[in-house]
C-alpha cells in the first residue's frame, strides 16, 4: 500500500465506521465508493468541494455548488454533461449525505446487506450509478486493501471524539438561518451553519458550539435560554 493510499484510507476509515453505526451502510461500501468516486481524494469535486461521492445538487440543495463536467453512460454508451454539484464542509458532511441518499426506499437492499459484495450489487441495481462495471470495481477495490474489516470494527476502536453540538434552529430557507444567526449575534452569541440531509431535503442547522464535554454544552443551552433561545443538543464522532 502507498503512502497516498494508507492516508486516504486511514483518514476516512474512522468517519465511515462511525456512519456505519448509525445508518447501517457498511463501511467497506463507504470507502469504496470514495476511492473510486474521488480518485484518493484528489478529484476535482474532492479537492474543491470535499464532495468524494459525486453528489449532484438538486433544487432543494440550500448549500454551495461546484459546476463541472462529467461522464454519464445510457444504454451502456458514455457521454459528457456539465451538472452542478454539492459543496461540503469537510469529508464528515460528505459521508453523512450519502448515507442519508442509501436511506430510500430504493436502497433497502443495500442496507440489509451484510456481505460486501451483496452491498456493492445492490446498489448498482438500485440506479445508484450507470456504469455496468461499477459493482466489479467497488468490489476489487474492497478485495485489493481489505476493506472489509473496517465492517467489523466498532466506533470505539476508531479513536474518534464524541461532541455535544448546540442547536439553535434548523431551516430549509438561508434567509431564515441567517436572520437567527443575526439574531443571535445580537445577543452576543457566535454561530455557523451546517447542512443536513433529512427525508430528501435539506436543512440549515444553525450551531452554537460544539463540546466535548456535555455539561459544557448544558451550560451553553442554559445561557440561550436565559435570551429567550430554544436549543437542542446533537452528539456526533468527529
Amino acid at each position: 500500500m502507498s503512502t497516498k493510499t494508507d492516508h486516504f484510507i486511514q483518514k476516512i476509515a474512522p468517519l465511515a465506521i462511525s456512519d456505519m453505526a448509525k445508518t447501517k451502510v457498511l463501511a467497506s461500501l463507504t470507502i469504496a465508493q470514495a476511492i473510486l468516486e474521488s480518485g484518493w481524494g484528489e478529484s476535482e469535486l474532492a479537492v474543491h468541494a470535499n464532495n468524494l461521492f459525486g453528489m449532484k445538487a438538486t433544487d432543494a440543495w440550500r448549500g454551495v455548488t461546484y459546476t463541472k463536467e462529467t461522464r454519464e453512460y445510457k444504454d451502456n454508451e458514455p457521454y459528457t454533461i456539465k451538472t452542478k454539484f454539492k459543496v461540503y464542509d469537510g469529508w464528515a458532511e460528505s459521508i453523512r449525505d450519502h448515507s442519508s441518499l442509501l436511506q430510500k426506499e430504493r436502497y433497502t437492499k443495500v442496507l440489509e446487506a451484510k456481505d460486501y459484495k451483496v452491498a456493492c450489487e445492490e446498489i448498482y441495481q438500485a440506479g445508484y450509478a450507470t456504469d455496468p462495471n461499477y459493482p466489479n470495481k467497488l468490489i476489487g477495490l474492497i478485495e485489493q486493501y481489505d476493506l472489509q474489516r473496517y465492517d467489523f470494527t466498532s466506533v470505539k476502536e476508531t479513536g474518534l471524539t464524541l461532541y455535544y453540538r448546540v442547536v439553535v434552529g434548523s431551516y430549509t430557507s438561508r434567509v431564515n438561518a441567517r436572520a437567527q444567526q443575526q439574531a443571535l449575534e445580537h445577543e452576543g452569541f457566535k454561530s455557523f451553519l451546517v447542512t443536513v440531509p433529512k427525508d430528501g431535503v435539506d436543512y440549515l442547522r444553525v450551531i452554537v458550539g460544539s463540546y466535548t464535554s456535555q455539561e459544557n454544552a448544558l451550560s451553553q443551552q442554559a445561557k440561550l435560554k436565559a435570551k429567550g433561545f430554544n436549543s437542542f443538543l446533537v452528539a456526533d464522532y468527529v
